[in-house]
């Protein structure tokens, strides 16, 4: 799986921090393993705002219907 991220350049290393710490602490009904973060890529316009990849690696199931999510 593939998320993309868009911000400031600040706003995306603080949330990729905070994934990188949150979504290993996830146990049921699946787990999520961060691959690879990508570098921070600017907008093609004269904005401050850019994009950041993050790309998962997801074991398990995802069961139909509500998921509820329990943390270590």
């Amino acid at each position: 799986m593939k998320i993309r991220l868009t911000g400031t350049r600040s706003e995306n290393q603080i949330t990729t921090a905070a994934l990188a710490e949150l979504l290993p602490t996830i146990t049921a009904p699946v787990q999520y393993r961060i691959r690879e973060i990508s570098d921070f890529y600017p907008n093609r316009s004269n904005s401050e705002l850019g994009r950041v990849y993050v790309d998962l690696d997801i074991a398990g199931s995802v069961p139909d219907g509500p998921l509820s999510i329990e943390r270590r």
